[in-house]
């Protein structure tokens, strides 16, 4: 009996230690063409909430429906096939409050779907140019620097003819003809006398610019396919750099790349474009000579393999400036990769709740994807508890920019420093600080939040908005994109930021499309006269309902 009574009790204190999930909802709608209004079959339908995800297929008639879906803020995205195109096809987010074992209906997505841009590449004596790559280049402001990212290209056939698909709509782009080449000897056998070598087709910008400053700005409407974007190249004297490659042991036979500082591979808007970088191995020497080169400045790259079973992969860059003349002499450290330390600590006195979170810390090289070196492969991410100390095991001599998530409500990143110097809206270059600094993550506890509810002239919620909190003091453009705060209005109208820095902001919303490219930072600062000003209290909840607005006259 008395065993009988101890198992009932353990079975008891089981169930009560298992919390039974709340119910799962159902989320249905429509998938539909944003320029016609037509319906999409065959289109993906995503929801993620509480680390799961729920996947589903539009019909013919263009209607989706996400069943077993998670309570909770659902993060929802709707995505067109490629059609054989390169990367992903065109897609739109939403945001959606489910409560539990609730049904929602009539969540619509309207895609605009991906433009296209055609045209030739000519040269001086309007004769087709064939294997020219044509760049698509996203300007985008990135941590207080404005970048000029490549986001998509194409290579032209035996007519000079070239295709570029996956032209987001609305967005502003650059286009530029470039010849590009992927393996390079270590020693071009190009002449000694410039003036015996043929002349290289230079990067050109739409419509005829040879730098980036004469760039025709261009934007597609949905689905459009913009023709006769011809590009006529110019050749100009081809120039060679001599390097010797450096281990910090002496010349070492290390890979070599060299690219243009800008454009470059990279990140920009949802999305990353990563082209291979012309490169090559160099000799025991060490020594490389690269001809057939531009006037401009490049970045010039050398990296190599851990030189013994406890070392760490080799690394360095450096920039090169050609003028009219070849450059000699030049050398390329690759300083062996070291570990990046951290601890996250309080901003004044420790609180008295204990957390439990992790926080995720990653670091993102913005101009390169991950690198293999063998059997050993770059890391960039680390998890730190609240406080506590992180450690990356090793990372390359490089510049990064840093990302903090899994913050708990209440919390906020005040700063990150490496050494002295703040990093939090700037770049780490690593190994700018004195040998042993690692970073240290501020995190402030004065923050608040804002709540807001969009709605129409009549009070009916709005989804679908972009609701702006915009600093007030930020005066320069990259100064207010680094600084600046969105997000989009669920199915209810309501948006709730996260824990922001104590401080005044100026609040409204809109339907345009939000990014940090230059133009958009342009208008939303226009748009600062139009919007309400507030001011965030240390563990305050500030609720306002935001002037809507949309693009400045």
């Amino acid at each position: 009996m008395r065993t009988t009574l101890t198992l009932a009790l353990f079975s008891v204190a089981c169930l009560a230690q298992t919390p039974t999930p709340p119910p799962t909802g159902t989320i249905r709608g429509l998938v539909l063409d944003a320029a016609t209004g037509d319906p999409v079959p065959d289109a993906d339908v995503s929801a993620r909430a509480g680390g799961k995800s729920v996947d589903a297929a539009t019909d013919a008639q263009g209607a989706y429906t996400l069943r077993d879906v998670p309570p909770g803020k659902v993060q929802m995205r709707a995505g067109l096939r490629a059609n054989g195109s390169r990367g992903f096809g065109a897609f739109a987010t939403k945001l959606v409050t489910l409560a539990a074992g609730q049904d929602v209906n009539g969540i619509t997505f309207r895609v605009a779907r991906h433009g296209e841009i055609t045209g030739k590449v000519l040269d001086e004596n309007k004769a087709p140019m064939t294997g020219i790559t044509v760049f698509l280049v996203a300007p985008e402001y990135r941590r207080g620097v404005l970048r000029h990212a490549y986001a998509s290209s194409a290579t032209t056939n035996d007519r000079g003819e070239y295709r570029v698909q996956r032209v987001v709509p609305g967005r502003v782009y650059l286009l530029v003809a470039a010849q590009r080449r992927r393996a390079l000897d270590a020693i071009s056998d190009a002449p000694a006398d410039p003036k015996l070598r043929k002349k290289v087709p230079a990067p050109t910008f739409y419509p005829n610019s040879p730098s980036m400053d004469g760039a025709m700005a261009i934007t597609l409407r949905p689905g459009e396919t913009r023709e006769g974007m011809d590009i006529r190249m110019l050749r100009t004297p081809s120039l060679c750099v001599e390097a010797t490659l450096d281990n910090g042991l002496g010349p070492a036979a290390l890979r070599f790349e060299i690219e243009e500082t800008e454009p470059h591979n990279g990140s920009s808007g949802d999305g990353g474009f990563y082209y291979v970088t012309p490169s090559g191995m160099a000799g025991p020497d060490g020594k490389i000579r690269i001809c057939e080169l531009h006037a401009g400045q490049y970045q010039l790259t050398a990296s190599g393999p851990p030189a013994t079973a406890e070392g760490t992969p080799f690394y360095g860059s450096t920039v090169v400036t050609i003028g009219k003349e070849d450059v000699r002499n030049l050398k390329v450290p690759g300083t062996a990769a070291r570990p990046l330390t951290g601890e996250v600590v309080w901003d004044g006195t420790a609180p008295q709740k204990e957390y439990t979170e992790k926080l995720n810390v990653s670091l993102n090289a913005p101009k390169r994807s991950y690198r293999s070196f063998g059997g050993v492969s770059e890391a960039r991410s680390a998890r730190a508890a609240i406080p506590g100390a992180f450690s990356i095991p090793f990372v390359l001599m490089d510049e990064y920019e840093i990302d903090v998530t899994g913050l708990p409500q209440g919390l906020y990143v005040k700063d990150i420093l490496y050494g002295t110097a703040s990093v939090k809206n700037d770049v780490l270059h690593v190994g700018s600080a004195s040998a042993g600094t690692g970073l240290k993550i501020v995190l402030g506890q004065d923050g608040g939040s804002v709540s807001a509810k969009v709605t129409d002239k009549d009070g009916n919620p709005v989804g679908d908005q972009n609701v702006l909190l915009m600093p007030q003091s930020a005066g320069s453009e990259a100064q207010f994109a680094a600084a600046l705060i969105f997000g989009q209005t669920d199915q209810n109208g309501v948006y709730q930021t996260a824990t922001v820095p104590p401080g005044k902001y100026l609040v409204l919303a809109t339907s345009l499309t939000v990014d940090r490219t230059p133009e958009t930072i342009r208008q939303l600062m226009g748009m600062r006269n139009r919007a309400t000003e507030i001011d965030v209290a240390a563990g305050a909840r500030v609720q306002i309902t935001p002037i809507v607005t949309g693009a400045p006259q």
